[in-house]
């Protein structure tokens, strides 16, 4: 049975898998922050967060997905949600970067 930080993990995971659709279309940055009910600057095309890689964060998704599905080993699936956990903390902590490189003028 997954624990709490597993749920958590696995619902960031597939969040994360989530954004990353989002921003691989085209104008997915614009896209993404107007769904948030935020608009770009003007000039500006793109806060960053395209740049993100969120490749790793959802393969270990993928294979946790995968685990579950074919009801491996409750090793197996717990060492795939360790392997999820760390990606989305990784994830998080690069996106946590990217807004700390955000500077905004007063209007």
């Amino acid at each position: 049975m997954a624990s709490t930080l597993d749920r958590i993990a696995h619902e960031a995971g597939r969040l994360l898998k989530f954004v990353a659709a989002a921003l691989a279309q085209e104008e997915g940055a614009r896209t993404f922050v107007g769904s948030l009910g935020w608009e770009l600057p003007p000039g500006v095309d793109d806060l960053g967060i395209a740049a993100l890689d969120l490749t790793k964060v959802i393969a270990k998704f993928d294979a946790l997905e995968e685990a579950q599905s074919t009801n491996a080993d409750d090793s197996v699936v717990a060492a795939k949600f360790a392997d999820l956990l760390d990606e989305v903390i990784r994830t998080v902590s690069a996106l946590r970067a990217t807004i700390a490189g955000f500077s905004a003028t007063g209007d």
